[in-house]
């Protein structure tokens, strides 16, 4: 019962999601400056930026599966044209090698003045980890990640960055595969409320065994 209850509040969460991403794509388009973005009003819409790649700070964000192929998201800030802040771009997905140590060589973005566009988003929070993780105390750049930590980064590059990333949209250029066909979840609603119902079945099923099983005994005693 209780996962039953527990799939009714993951599909209540991906309504708010999906509601906010309609509302947010139309809305115009919000061109990305020095002033701060807010983490929650600003998440899913619809975002442009004009600055330069800096291609000497790329990331590669570790266990992004595409195809049923492991591999990583290329993550390369842009310093913001007319302000002293940048913006993590997400350029899309590329293959990992055979060999974990080996990583992928990724093909350094324009770096003249650009205009990028697409749709942002907040970092995903931390995972768990069972061993030891990948940091950004590492050596060398690009860096492997496990996720992303913008305050950390920042420290890292030596300028502030915006508190959300920029998805960057697929007719645009400087991009790898880009995954994702809209904002919205992959998995929507529809399906934890499904999951929600299969639970609270089983719940009714265990119940009824519980009960005939409790009578038959009974009798057989009695």
């Amino acid at each position: 019962m209780s996962l039953g209850i527990w799939q009714l509040q993951r599909a209540k969460e991906k309504r708010a999601i999906e509601a906010a991403t309609s509302e947010q794509n139309n809305d115009s388009l919000l061109w990305i400056g020095d002033p701060l973005l807010d983490e929650i009003d600003n998440e899913y819409q619809k975002g442009a930026a004009q600055g330069y790649f800096d291609n000497k700070h790329t990331m590669l964000l570790d266990n992004q599966i595409y195809q049923g192929r492991a591999g990583y998201y290329v993550l390369t800030p842009l310093r913001l044209a007319n302000s002293k802040k940048g913006l993590l771009i997400n350029r899309g997905w590329v293959p990992a090698s055979l060999y974990r140590e080996k990583l992928p060589q990724v093909e350094d973005a324009s770096s003249l003045l650009i205009t990028v566009h697409g749709i942002l988003h907040r970092p995903s929070n931390p995972p768990f980890f069972l061993g030891e993780k990948e940091s950004l105390d590492s050596a060398g750049w690009p860096k492997l990640v496990q996720y992303m930590d913008l305050n950390k980064l920042q420290f890292k590059i030596g300028y502030s960055l915006q508190p959300l990333i920029l998805q960057l949209a697929l007719n645009e250029p400087y991009g790898f595969t880009r995954p994702w066909l809209s904002s919205t979840p992959v998995i929507g609603s529809q399906r934890h409320i499904a999951y929600a119902i299969q639970w609270f079945t089983m719940s009714v099923i265990a119940v009824i065994v519980f009960v005939v099983l409790y009578r038959r005994e009974f009798s057989n005693k009695k």
